[in-house]
């Protein structure tokens, strides 16, 4: 059978990689990302779609065994990294919400002063608050 039979004929080709250890790493490092978020203001989004990427694989996958193309031993950890993907989009949810309001009430501009105060005195300086002047 020549090559171009092979990728064309239906059958899971010879040496097949594992697809549940590469969505296990996407939502790995989803579930990173979700969680460095309020931490490091940004990270929640790219968070959110790497575990929105993950779900529909692990989806993919499921319809895969579902057609008959994988082994059944495959469907329960596949569902299970399914769900996992779920829970971190709706983590990535809340978090995304949190940072949207942290923003908004100015309490990430006041931290990031901190540090940049923190940054420029050294950590033993005594902190005191932006706009402040000593009699």
């Amino acid at each position: 059978m020549s090559t171009v039979d092979e990728l064309f004929s239906g059958e899971a080709p010879v040496g097949e990689v594992d697809a549940t250890v590469r969505i296990g790493w996407w939502i790995v490092a989803a579930w990173a990302l979700t969680l460095l978020g309020p931490c490091v203001c940004v990270t929640s989004v790219p968070g959110a779609l790497a575990a929105l990427w993950a779900w529909t694989a692990a989806d993919d996958e499921v319809a895969r065994v579902d057609r008959g193309g994988l082994p059944e031993a495959r469907r329960p950890k596949l569902l299970a990294l399914r769900q996992r993907a779920y829970r971190g989009m709706v983590m990535a949810s809340v978090l995304c919400t949190v940072q949207l309001v942290l923003w908004a009430d100015g309490t990430y501009i006041a931290l990031l002063n901190l540090l940049l105060q923190v940054w420029q005195n050294g950590p033993l300086a005594p902190l005191v608050p932006l706009g402040y002047v000593s009699p």
